[in-house]
């Protein structure tokens, strides 16, 4: 279990970010922004002894920086594109890797209204690697999860003025999602159902 700690400080931010928005083409827009973040007394969890935990502050800085990409584009009226991509550098104090923070996390998406706009069909990418995280069993040790690809596809069409057909596809591929050691993510899923407005 975990236990409180009266000798928590708050945690102090300090962060700077600078960004760029530029036209893509005649109907987008690219935007790109690097950041650098600064975390003091960073609060983290300890084993206090088995199975028990406190929370202490860490001593040193927590640095954080890396660059923010993303863009849309409408391709034709029923066609729309976009995307967004994260480099991200996180270390702790002692200059080790911070866990549950990708390294790189990639999201392509597209959006196309069919049937005179009565249908819209969209599709996400979303692909995720880099990301490291301690085992809690064994040796406890901080390893790189695997990384992962997912596919979502999600549609609607109008049936009348007050009703609309739905569904999508989660994890259309049934790819293995882990983002924390001993958690899978959830596996292909499917939804169907109607929207009724009165």
């Amino acid at each position: 279990g975990y236990s409180g700690n009266p000798n928590l400080m708050p945690e102090r931010n300090r962060s700077v970010d600078l960004g760029l928005e530029m036209p893509l083409g005649a109907n987008g827009t690219l935007d790109v922004t690097l950041f650098h973040e600064v975390l003091t007394d960073e609060i983290t969890a300890v084993a206090t002894g088995p199975g028990t935990f406190t929370y202490i502050n860490q001593t040193g800085d927590s640095r954080r920086h890396g660059i923010e990409i993303s863009g849309r584009t409408q391709v034709t009226d029923a066609l729309s594109l976009r995307m967004a991509y994260t480099w991200l550098r996180a270390e702790n104090p002692d200059g080790s890797v911070e866990i549950r923070r990708p390294r790189h996390e990639l999201a392509l998406g597209a959006n196309w209204d069919f049937a005179q706009g009565r249908g819209r069909l969209s599709a996400d990418l979303r692909h995720v690697r880099g990301n490291w995280d301690t085992q809690f069993w064994g040796a406890y040790a901080t390893l790189e999860l695997p990384a992962y690809t997912t596919v979502d596809l999600a549609a609607q069409y109008d049936l009348t003025d007050r009703v609309t057909l739905v569904g999508r596809v989660s994890n259309l591929f049934d790819a293995e999602v882990m983002d924390v050691w001993g958690y899978a993510g959830r596996g292909r899923s499917a939804y169907v159902g109607l929207h009724a407005r009165f």
